[in-house]
C-alpha cells in the first residue's frame, strides 16, 4: 500500500522547506509504501519505506552560537569613546531529511478503530539550520534558513542515522485509514550533550492497494 504524511506544527517556517530553503509543498506528495502481514485476528506487521522522512525541530536545537562585542562610533559620541554594540549570533537545528525503514506492530481495538506501535532507522541526507544574529539582544539582524548536506562544515554536527520511535491511532474505512501519529527520536540526531527530543506529531492518509 502506499501512505501519506503530513506534519503538523505551529511554527511552519520549514513545514515544506527543501534543503535550498524554499518551499516545495508538493515533496509531501511523496508516498511512503508499505507491506503488511497478519499475525492473528486482531494484530498485524507492517513494514514501511519513506523516501522523505522529515524531524522538525523548530529551532530548539543549537549546533554552535557566538557573541561578539564590536565597537561603534557616532557623531553624538565623539570625544566619549567607542559605543560597544553586543552581537548574538546562533546556529539551530531546524529540520532533518532523510530515508527511514520502519517495522510496526499494529492492533484492532474495533471494527474502525486501529492502533500502532512503531521503531524505525532514518538515514539522514540532508538538514536545515536557522541562523539569527540578535543585536543587544533586542534587534533581530538576520533570521534565516540555510540547507546542509553531506559536503558542509555543519555537517559534522549532524548524525548520519538515528532510531525513532512511534505510536499511532486511525479510523479504517473499506482500504482507507485516516489517522494520527506521535514521533518521537530515541537516540541523537545531532551531536550534542543537551540533545533536544522533540515530539513531532503527523496527521496520515492510508491507502490499501490489494
Amino acid at each position: 500500500g502506499v501512505e501519506w504524511n503530513l506534519p503538523v506544527s505551529f511554527n511552519n517556517k520549514s513545514l515544506f522547506a527543501e534543503v535550498n530553503a524554499k518551499n516545495n509543498p508538493f515533496l509531501t506528495l511523496i508516498p511512503t509504501v508499505w507491506v503488511s502481514k497478519t499475525l492473528s485476528k486482531n494484530s498485524s506487521l507492517q513494514f514501511s519505506l519513506n523516501p522523505y522522512s522529515q524531524v522538525l525541530l523548530n529551532s530548539r536545537s543549537t549546533l554552535r552560537s557566538g557573541n561578539y562585542s564590536v565597537g561603534a562610533v557616532s557623531a553624538s559620541n565623539i570625544g566619549q569613546g567607542n559605543s560597544a554594540v553586543s552581537l548574538a549570533q546562533n546556529f539551530a537545528l531546524y529540520k532533518v531529511i532523510g530515508l527511514q525503514a520502519a517495522i510496526q506492530y499494529q492492533y484492532q481495538l474495533s471494527d474502525k478503530w486501529i492502533a500502532g506501535l512503531e521503531i524505525g532507522n532514518t538515514w539522514t541526507k540532508n538538514a536545515l539550520i536557522n541562523e539569527t544574529l540578535i543585536k543587544n539582544k533586542t534587534e533581530v539582524l538576520r533570521d534565516s534558513l540555510f540547507g546542509v548536506i553531506k559536503t558542509d562544515a555543519d555537517w559534522q554536527y549532524i548524525s548520519k542515522t538515528f532510531i525513532s520511535g512511534k505510536i499511532s491511532f486511525a479510523y479504517q474505512f473499506k482500504r482507507c485509514r485516516i489517522g494520527v501519529s506521535f514521533m518521537r527520536p530515541l537516540t541523537k540526531i545531532y551531536k550534542s550533550d543537551d540533545m533536544v527530543y522533540p515530539i513531532n506529531t503527523q496527521v496520515y492518509f492510508r491507502y490499501r492497494i490489494w
